[in-house]
């Protein structure tokens, strides 16, 4: 009787072997251990996950396998989980749960879900590894990393990755990464909706909450909700609403007209944010001049003239010419109680004493200002008459 059990045995070993070994998608995995899809397709391998199309061609007989209205109470149940913050929880309970959100994340009508996140109790918002954040459709570029660390695209693949920012310079210079992406140019601004930040007591927002934005440059604003709930994206004023934002999904934005525009979550009201949005830059140098017919001891006079060309009031306007020495233009008529109004020009003298200029004939000249409390500051190499 054991000898023929044991032939049973190895035949069914021998009729096993050659399936598995042709299709290395159900190696390791001959029996199914799936309680609620006995057909399940088991990926038993690292190496032998195939692309999501693939799976969703093996999967999409599950519907038709627990029939229409089953499917869709089932999907009710998720979406319900998703509002309710515990997608997690409902996914991992148990096989029916875990295959119906599976189902309808590979027909897209289900968020990635992110199983073992860590670090939800982190000081800083959490963002699951470069990789990971790939799976859920966010571009390399738009990868988030933890503070601290710099992303950059890996010369060989073109994949995400997260260094520290002394080792970006270094991974450069070797040509094991391309530029840095901080440093790239981007028609889009990527704002993260981050994990956890759901949860009010986190203190957890929008990161960052203020950005600044100019009209043909980076107007276009892209909010990705890395978070495990739905969240949306609504103005103040109702200039621009969102919608449901998924968890794991993006919606974008593209600003055509200069102005300050606050924004919050309807869902979530304590996430709360800002985009200031500018016409090129908000302030022009109208004119620079230089006059030489000053006795001694003092030297040659220099005098700035800078115009508002933005749409609402200047405060604090300054700006620092580089020559031989800093000389500072502080137009402090600014700065008290009299803002420089859109379309108004300022100008200012300084006496440049004990240096005169260098032999080049263009010097760098930084400006910086504040308009509705949110500061701003540019350089621009200006030719010396």
């Amino acid at each position: 009787m054991k000898t023929l059990h044991f032939a049973i045995v190895s035949v069914m070993i021998l009729l096993l072997v050659p399936a598995i070994m042709s299709n290395p998608v159900k190696a390791g995995c001959a029996i199914s251990s799936n309680s609620d899809w006995p057909s399940a397709p088991c990926y038993g391998c690292p190496g032998c996950v195939p692309s999501k199309e693939v799976q969703r061609e093996q999967w999409n007989p599950y519907y038709q396998y627990k029939g229409a209205i089953w499917m869709e109470m089932m999907k009710t149940q998720m979406i319900e989980a998703m509002k309710n913050g515990i997608l997690e929880d409902w996914v991992t309970s148990n096989d029916s749960n875990y295959d119906t959100w599976r189902y309808y994340y590979l027909n897209d009508q289900a968020p990635f879900f992110r199983s073992s996140v860590s670090g939800l109790n982190d000081e800083h918002p959490y963002f699951p590894p470069p990789l990971q954040q790939l799976t859920t459709g966010i571009a390399p570029k738009d990868v988030a990393c933890k503070e601290g660390l710099e992303l950059m695209i890996k010369t060989a693949d073109g994949l995400p990755v997260c260094v520290r920012y002394p080792t970006a310079n270094v991974l450069m210079e070797r040509g094991w990464a391309k530029e840095s992406v901080s440093t790239m140019t981007s028609p889009e601004t990527t704002i993260i909706i981050p994990v956890n930040s759901s949860i009010r007591s986190n203190g957890f927002t929008f990161t960052p909450s203020i950005v600044k934005v100019v009209i043909g440059t980076n107007n276009t604003v892209r909010w990705i909700n890395m978070d495990s709930v739905a969240n949306d994206i609504t103005s103040s004023f109702v200039s621009f609403r969102s919608g449901l934002i998924e968890p794991g999904y993006a919606w974008t934005y593209t600003f055509d007209k200069s102005g300050i525009y606050h924004y919050y979550s309807d869902i979530h009201t304590w996430l709360k944010g800002t985009v200031f949005v500018t016409t090129n830059q908000t302030v022009e140098i109208v004119s620079i001049q230089s006059i030489s017919s000053l006795t001694n001891p003092g030297g040659p006079p220099i005098q700035l003239t800078l115009k508002n060309i933005g749409v609402s009031p200047i405060t604090s306007l300054k700006a620092t010419l580089v020559l031989n020495n800093d000389y500072n233009f502080d137009f402090k008529n600014v700065t008290q109680s009299n803002p420089l109004a859109s379309g108004d020009s300022i100008s200012e003298t300084r006496i440049l004493i004990g240096a005169g200029f260098r032999t080049e004939l263009t010097y760098p000249i930084t400006i910086s200002w504040i308009t509705n409390n949110i500061p701003f500051t540019y350089t621009e190499n200006i030719h010396m008459p």
